[in-house]
């Protein structure tokens, strides 16, 4: 049984595929299997995976295109690596990606999930993500903050849970699993680039960002509810405004919800406390 399990699904990608394919194969740590799933391509996708003849490489061919949460779930239902990592068809890895990881979550036995910094292709644009769990966690309140590429699971987590990607969350369904399994473990992000991340008009974040937009408002939304707080409509408006960084003018009105957050969060105690207000801070 290999220790890794990497899972990369793929839809007619066939401009960057090799490179990503390369970046998995060429990784320090070699004890991986490599499971990519071919979901209907209609591409040369299909010929660029048969130039590799690696023998870690598990190859699903779907007839039709089934969509990216489907082939994710399959991919983890034919996963045996104690160890999921993700990986996508249009970035590449850093050569020592999968061995710092792995010794990263074999020193903390705690952490459930870990991501890292990614590094916009072709920039010097590092995106940082949160590294402490208890602020990554109220730093979901607001916005996804792990790097969907660049993750690790531990399996068991996923199997003791029988937790999959939810099919209702399409286009956002990575946030609502890390916002899911922030209820289960401890996420925590490596600030090292781990991942470069391409930015091109064919992805997902671009070419869905209307329902992603609005499936990540519905997981702000059943955030809010978990905590105990049934927003009207003004104070969910004043909730995406401080999610996206809109300037709120009515103050009183924003020092109203932070105080209501903060209050609601010392009944329930949903978040770390002195965490939330950290996140809360830059507003307050």
């Amino acid at each position: 049984m290999p220790k890794i399990s990497v899972l990369m699904p793929v839809y007619n990608g066939s401009v960057f595929l090799s490179e990503a394919i390369e970046s998995i194969l060429e990784q320090s740590y070699s004890d991986f299997e490599f499971i990519i799933i071919n979901d209907g391509s209609t591409d040369d996708t299909g010929a660029i995976i048969d130039r590799y003849h690696d023998p870690r490489i598990t190859r699903i061919d779907h007839k039709a295109n089934l969509g990216i949460i489907t082939s994710l779930n399959e991919g983890l239902n034919a996963a045996s690596g104690e160890f999921i990592a993700r990986m996508d068809a249009d970035d590449y890895s850093m050569t020592h990606r999968l061995s710092t990881q792995l010794a990263f979550m074999d020193s903390y036995p705690d952490i459930g999930v870990c991501g890292s910094s990614v590094q916009v292709l072709g920039t010097e644009h590092i995106w940082h993500q949160p590294v402490n769990p208890e602020v990554l966690k109220c730093r979901l309140l607001f916005r996804s903050c792990l790097a969907h590429p660049t993750i690790m699971f531990r399996r068991s987590l996923l199997e003791k849970h029988s937790i999959r990607y939810e099919a209702s969350y399409i286009h956002a369904e990575d946030y609502q699993l890390w916002v899911r399994l922030s209820r289960l473990t401890l996420l925590s992000n490596i600030p090292e680039v781990l991942l470069h991340y391409r930015l091109h008009p064919g992805q997902i974040s671009q070419s869905q960002q209307p329902t992603q937009l609005r499936q990540a408002d519905r997981i702000r939304y059943e955030q809010l509810q978990y905590m105990g707080i049934e927003p009207d409509t003004d104070e969910f408006s004043l909730h995406l405004n401080l999610c996206y960084h809109v300037p709120i003018p009515d103050s009183a009105a924003r020092t109203q919800w932070i105080h209501k957050l903060l209050e609601k969060n010392l009944e329930n105690r949903v978040y770390e406390p002195i965490a939330l207000m950290n996140a809360l801070s830059s507003w307050i």
